[in-house]
């Protein structure tokens, strides 16, 4: 994997079926954004660690992309943008943990996206998404105590978590999962914290 700082990564409309995984975007300064913008048709973004970003994180187009697996931490510094911005259709939203205080909800979805699916995250508020024809099923609203050391940027699930056990089965996403059912967010009861990027 790759580390980019203070980078905006632009995928256009003719970029199909590509991977963007084990990375990590961060912006460390107020005019940097940090941003993800993936087009196109049938890529992924999934074990990828973005963090310190300013404005919003993730803005999906096009058709078929998806967006699993990964953690997002101290986002939404700027008060006004939203955390995910999506339009076209057939996304998969899946088995993310976000963390950070976005003034109108970490998750805002209202882009007219259709027949997507934002499953099993865990977020600190769906209050504000809202996007007609997105299957919003087995996601959890966090609170600190869920985690093993909020604090201390330490995500794993901590016992007793309301995120255990309460995601849905997707097929060939969480077919492996543990327990009596997946479990919302990034990690896995009992998973360890898992490192991506690379430290030059």
């Amino acid at each position: 994997g790759l580390t980019f700082r203070g980078a905006v990564i632009q995928i256009d409309g003719n970029a199909d079926f590509n991977v963007y995984s084990n990375n990590t975007f961060y912006a460390y300064t107020k005019g940097d954004v940090g941003r993800f913008n993936l087009q196109g048709t049938y890529n992924t973004f999934r074990d990828n660690e973005v963090s310190q970003v300013w404005g919003s994180v993730v803005s999906i187009g096009g058709t078929r992309n998806q967006l699993v697996n990964n953690y997002l931490h101290d986002i939404g510094y700027n008060g006004t943008s939203r955390v995910i911005t999506m339009s076209g259709e057939e996304h998969l939203f899946s088995h993310n943990t976000w963390i950070g205080e976005a003034p109108i909800g970490n998750v805002n979805s209202a882009d007219l996206a259709v027949e997507s699916s934002y499953n099993n995250n865990l977020q600190v508020s769906l209050d504000d998404a809202a996007s007609i024809g997105v299957d919003f099923r087995g996601n959890v609203d966090y609170q600190t105590s869920d985690f093993v050391n909020f604090g201390a940027d330490d995500y794993r699930l901590a016992a007793g978590s309301a995120a255990i056990d309460a995601g849905i089965v997707l097929p060939e996403v969480n077919d492996g999962h543990a327990g009596a059912a997946p479990d919302a967010g990034a990690l896995e009861y009992g998973e360890t914290m898992w490192a991506v990027g690379h430290n030059f």
